[in-house]
Formats: C-alpha cells, structure tokens, sequence
C-alpha cells in the first residue's frame, strides 16, 4: 500500500503504478504478492490498492473456500480504512482485524472460467508515516485454491498502487473602476493581494495575486474555498464586489486547473465643489459674502448615470462616483438658485476625472446678480426743493458711478433727466459731473446730495434720489432824486443811496436789499 502526500489543488487525477503483475499461482496453492513499499506518507494522503484477480482456467463455486487476504502495514486506526469494493471483492465476504490490520476475505462467489475482476481498497490517511519504504505498504495473498485435476496455472494477478494527482485552482482580482461588474480595457489588475484556500482536507494556505492579479493554489480533488483576504493591506479598502462571490467555492479535479472565478471591486471616488454668491462681481468669495444652499448640482458618471445633490449651508456639495469622466451641473432651474445671476468664478458645468479612492475638486462656482442704482436731474427754478409742474428735466448730464469694488463708469442723463447704472451689490456712489456742458453752471442744488452714497441690493433696483438744482436770475433797479420832475434823471440830479427795497419772489418770499451809494 502506498499513501499520498498532502494534497494542494482542488483537482484529483489517478496516476496508475504497477508493482506486480502476473504473479501465477496452481492448484491447492498460494498466491502472494510481494509487499508494495511507498515512500514516507505526510498527513492527508489518500489512494487506493488495486488487486486483480485473473483465472487462467478451471471453474470454481463459491464454495470452493479461496481466500483473500490484504494486510495493510502501517495504517493506523486514526487514519482508517476507507472502503473494500469492486467486482472482485464482491465474490468474497470481508471481516477486518484491527490488530494486525488485515482483511480477511472468504470466497462467497462463483469464479468462472477465464474470469478476472478487481478488488479496490481505498486509503484515507490523517497522520504522518516517517517509517522507511521496507515498513510501509501492504501484502496481497490467495489462498485455498482447489485441486481440480488440472495442473495448469489457475490464477495471475497484479498489485497496483493508485495515487491521487494534485490539481488546481485559479481566480483573477480587479479593480473595477467603473462598477459595471466587468473588466473593461483599462482598468488595473489587484496584485499582491492575499488569497485563503481552504482545500477538502480542511487545510488552508494562502496565495497571492500576481502583478496581473492572478493567483493559483495546487489542491487535492474535492471541494475548496478560496477567500480573499480584505484584511490585506493592497486590497482596495471600502470597496464592494460587483463580480464573482467572495469566498468562491469550487470542485477541485486532480490533473485539471479549476477557475474559481473572477473577483472584481469598486471603489468609489468623490467628486465635490462649492457654490457661493460673488456680490461684488470680484470673480473670488470674499469675506461676508454668502454661500449658496440648497442649491441642486446634477452629477453624470462615468456610466452615464445621473444623480442629483445638494448644497449644504455652506455652499459645499459632493457625489460618490466610479472612477472616470465626470460632469458637475449646477442647476439653474432650482428654486434657490439666484435667477438672473451670471456666473464670475469656475466653469458650469464642470468637468473632472473621478479617482477610485480619492476626492477630486470640481472647484469653486461663483454668481453674480447685477445690481441697479438710478436717479433723476432736474432745474428747481422755483427753488423751493422740488420738481413742480412744468420744470426742466435736465438732459445729457453725466453722472460718474463708482462702484464697491472701486471700478468707475460714467452714464448720462436722459431726455427725462433720469439715470441708471448696473453695479454688483455693495456701496455705490454717484456723482452728478459739474463740469458737464450740460450741466447748469452756477446752479445751488436744492434737492438730494451730490454725490450720492447708497447701498446696491442684489437683483433689487436702488433709488439714488433726485437731483434738483437752482439757477438763481436778478431782479435790478435804480433810485433817484427826480429834482426837476420831468421823469428821468438829468444831469446833476442825485441819487438815492440807503434806501430799502422789499423784494417778493414767485414763491411769496420777502428779502429786503438796499440802493447803495449809486442809488442802484
């Protein structure tokens, strides 16, 4: 008997030796085989004894008391006799002895002429043999054979030591960068990651992914497992399976290579970014301006699936992806969106490459809302700081703005002596331009201030005031001393100096001025 080393694959051939073959015997003799010696035995072994019964000539009944005998040297009750069978153990009746190892066989079947069966005898072993070869194998032997009255040879046989054949298992790991549960071209095999394989024996060993992300493990035949490890420090931590199962479980087959299948992971990315409103059309988020919550941003994967997320208080936002080409849109529709805002900072949408395990920036949005201030010119002739009934508008006048970030433009009045500027929000300050051609020289402004300072709202018209202003005209006149009374002032004839004159204007106001040495 011979015992198999420790099996590494999941796959299990026989690999057929013969020892002894054609051992004759005659009749009312023996037939005995010289004992079948293998090497030193590991734990885990198994095979199987093959011995052939051939019956050259005669005729035997089952009660012709042939007897069969196996002896099995070194095999230990820890490591058990697995089975007697086949076509020719059933011609006999089998009892074992423990002592010395043995089964005894005693004829119980008719062999026929020229009849040859075999006798299978399956070893499993579970303990460790050091023994040299002389001391371990087993010992065949036929006895009993009857007279027959022919002396001619009755019986050959052979001894054959069957020994199971290691097979193998394989699996292939990778990344699966675009989790759509396949390899495509591109994405990177998972090398040196660590692969348990449990093999029928129960015995475990661990393999590890080439830099291809193969692995293989030589196993006996039986079923097997094979685990991947996630505790390896190359496995992509955080990641789920999207092909294969993990642990895989498969049919080893001696002298074959069994796939256990392929075991592919995703391992998401991030993509984020940050939302903000740019009052003051700087093109940066300065301090004090807002961010912009609520805001929808739709993401489109790698894949071409769409998800939507929102901004949070602070304006920040991100999306889980797979690994590729991924766009950001910010979503102009979204109720929280500022409408009418033109964007002054990033790119919308944006576009970035998502990174398996890592956090990509898809940068920084910001918006602007124009703001609006306006005012109005116009002539208070009346001076009361006002625009009455039938008073100029004042035309083609400028007005100089300045806006919070310090840029100035210049607007005219138009014909009805109004005025309007875009500015972001902030403080804006307009100033009527005196030195305009247009403008009233020598006027007094009567109504509103010059310049103006207001605060710019965002989307909101703001009201810079009316500018009303004031050209005073002259009233004149002369007093005299009419000496000769003829109605005009001849020659000689004095003037009235010191002399009071009450002046009513069209509003009904009074001023007193007084003739001065020339009686004007």
């Amino acid at each position: 008997m011979k015992f198999l080393k420790s099996l590494l694959f999941l796959i299990m051939a026989f690999s057929s030796v013969t020892y002894l073959s054609a051992q004759t015997g005659t009749e009312d003799a023996s037939l005995t085989a010289p004992d079948i010696d293998p090497n030193p035995l590991d734990s885990g072994g198994n095979g199987t004894f093959v011995f052939t019964i051939n019956n050259v000539n005669g005729f035997y009944p089952a009660t012709s008391g042939i007897t069969l005998t196996i002896e099995m040297f070194l095999i230990t009750p820890e490591a058990g006799v697995a089975s007697i069978y086949g076509p020719g153990a059933d011609l006999f009746s089998w009892t074992y002895d423990a002592a010395t190892n043995t089964y005894n066989g005693v004829q119980t079947g008719t062999i026929g002429t020229l009849f040859s069966a075999n006798v299978f005898v399956d070893f499993d072993v579970t303990g460790d043999s050091t023994e040299p070869e002389s001391l371990n194998g087993f010992e065949a032997r036929i006895d009993n054979l009857p007279v027959d009255g022919n002396t001619t040879n009755n019986f050959a046989s052979s001894f054959t030591w069957t020994e199971p054949v290691d097979g193998d298992v394989i699996g292939h790991l990778y990344l699966d960068e675009n989790n759509n549960g396949v390899q495509d071209a591109g994405e990177p095999d998972l090398p040196n990651v660590d692969v348990i394989v449990t093999d029928s024996n129960g015995d475990m060993q661990t393999v590890t992914s080439d830099a291809n992300g193969d692995w293989s493990a030589t196993v006996p035949a039986g079923a097997t497992t094979a685990d991947v490890d996630e505790t390896d420090a190359d496995y992509p931590a955080g990641s789920t399976q999207t092909e294969g199962d993990d642990p895989s479980m498969v049919t080893a087959i001696a002298g074959e290579t069994v796939d256990a299948g392929i075991d592919g992971y995703y391992l998401p990315g991030d993509v984020f970014g940050h939302v903000y409103f740019d009052a003051n059309n700087n093109g940066v988020q300065d301090a004090g301006e807002l961010d912009l919550a609520n805001i929808d941003v739709i993401v489109t994967d790698s894949n071409g699936d769409v998800q939507t997320v929102t901004t949070d208080a602070n304006g920040d936002w991100t999306a889980t992806v797979p690994a590729g080409t991924t766009m950001a849109d910010v979503d102009e529709t979204d109720a929280d969106f500022p409408a009418g805002a033109v964007q002054t900072e990033g790119d919308d949408p944006t576009t970035v490459t998502a990174i398996s395990g890592e956090s990509v920036d898809a940068g920084i949005d910001g918006y602007y809302v124009p703001s609006e201030v306006f005012g109005h010119l116009y002539l208070d002739e009346n001076n009361n700081g006002m625009q009455d009934a039938g008073e100029p508008d004042l035309a083609d006048v400028d007005v100089i703005i300045t806006d919070v970030n310090g840029d100035m433009q210049t607007v005219t009045s138009d014909a009805n002596g109004d005025w309007s500027a875009p500015v972001p929000a902030g403080t804006t300050t307009a100033d009527v331009d005196e030195t305009d051609a247009d403008y009233p020289t020598g006027s007094t402004q009567t109504e509103g201030d010059d310049p103006t300072v207001v605060e710019a709202i965002p989307n909101t018209p703001t009201d810079a005031g009316n500018d009303g202003y004031y050209t005073p005209t002259e009233v004149f006149g002369h007093l005299y001393l009419d000496e000769n009374n003829n109605g005009m002032q001849d020659a000689g004839e004095p003037d009235l100096a010191d002399v009071d004159v009450i002046i009513t204007d069209s509003n009904g106001d009074m001023q007193t001025v007084t003739s001065d040495a020339n009686g004007d």
